[in-house]
């Protein structure tokens, strides 16, 4: 039975990663790119960024380190979090930490799950953020030499990193420190709203429950529970973004000997010190530059897509392991 429950969860979490992987991936491209304060000149607010051609191409670029490391991630975190929460449900049942609320077992299993998740995301997160900050022109040359050209610089990048693997773990400080606080108050919304919500579409059935009803609890569930708790984490995104970006220059500076990004990257220029400045340094370059405005870029965008992705992964996650359940 165990093994049973195991498989069912490593099928369902990785299904879902990789479901929602595919389906949010091209809007992350487009907040990564406009995160990265590589606007073209004259455009500030992310409404004029959204008429830049730019931002739309090669939506799926960086995808595959992303979805290689978000499926065991994803089995990880769910393994990790049912356990703990597990645990409690017994401990509770023996008479143990009846003075906690129950959202505290929601949030201590999700910072568990996403601590072991994180140190294996972060890697392909670096690859991935560096290759969807790269822009290819809109014009002046053929779609065939533009996508030779695109492909040579990620295996380029590829290749340097390799070289100095340490750098793949580039703002993994900020990445735990924004994702663990993140990760704990969408769960515990998540949880309450699935077992207290007032609207009754967003409640599972109890006893013989409808898995229908399950499926849309969770993805009804997820979606609020996504868009409510990313928009004050966004400046943590941003600041994480600009660290993993400045050690993809790093690595190119340190192999070419030379200040400038490659041509074609879209990625402004830095003196190559700045990739060794902690995550309070960045936060205040980029104020100083660009004015606290830029520490929330795309917020819109990330609330949308954390809300859309949140419902997709949760409600394919629900409703993968009710089918695999039920197939036993």
């Amino acid at each position: 039975m165990f093994a049973e429950n195991a498989m069912a969860l490593s099928v369902a979490a990785g299904g879902a990663a990789a479901l929602t992987d595919g389906i949010i991936h091209p809007l992350d491209t487009v907040i990564c790119r406009i995160q990265s304060g590589n606007a073209p000149h004259g455009t500030t607010s992310t409404t004029s960024r959204l008429f830049d051609k730019t931002l739309f191409h090669r939506l799926y670029r960086g995808f595959g380190p992303t979805v290689v490391a978000n499926i065991p991630a994803s089995i990880a975190f769910f393994t990790v979090y049912d356990s703990v929460r597990a645990s409690f449900s017994k401990a509770r049942a023996a008479g143990h930490f009846a003075s906690l609320p129950r959202s505290f077992d929601y949030a201590a299993g999700s910072a568990a799950g996403e601590l072991l998740a994180c140190a294996i995301i972060n890697p392909a997160q670096v690859l991935k953020q560096n290759a969807q900050a790269i822009r290819t022109p809109s014009h002046r040359h053929p779609p065939d030499q533009l996508s030779r050209s695109a492909a040579a610089q990620v295996l380029k990048l590829l290749r340097l990193f390799v070289k100095q693997p340490s750098k793949l773990w580039a703002g993994y400080s900020v990445l735990v420190a924004a994702q663990l606080p993140h990760v704990c108050l969408m769960f515990s919304i998540y949880e309450e709203l699935k077992q207290n919500s007032p609207f009754e579409y967003c409640r599972p059935q109890t006893g013989d429950s409808d898995p229908v009803q399950q499926v849309k609890a969770s993805a009804v569930c997820g979606a609020i529970a996504g868009c409510c708790s990313s928009w004050i984490f966004v400046p943590a995104d941003v600041i994480r973004l600009r660290m993993r970006l400045a050690a993809g220059r790093a690595v190119e500076d340190q192999h070419s000997r030379t200040i400038t990004t490659v041509e074609g990257v879209g990625v402004k220029s830095a003196k190559p010190k700045l990739a060794n400045l902690n995550a309070l340094a960045f936060a205040r370059d980029i104020v100083r530059r660009e004015g606290w405005a830029a520490l929330f870029r795309g917020s819109l965008l990330t609330c949308i897509a954390a809300g859309v992705g949140g419902g997709i992964y949760l409600g394919s996650y629900e409703a993968i392991k009710t089918l695999c359940n039920m197939e036993e």
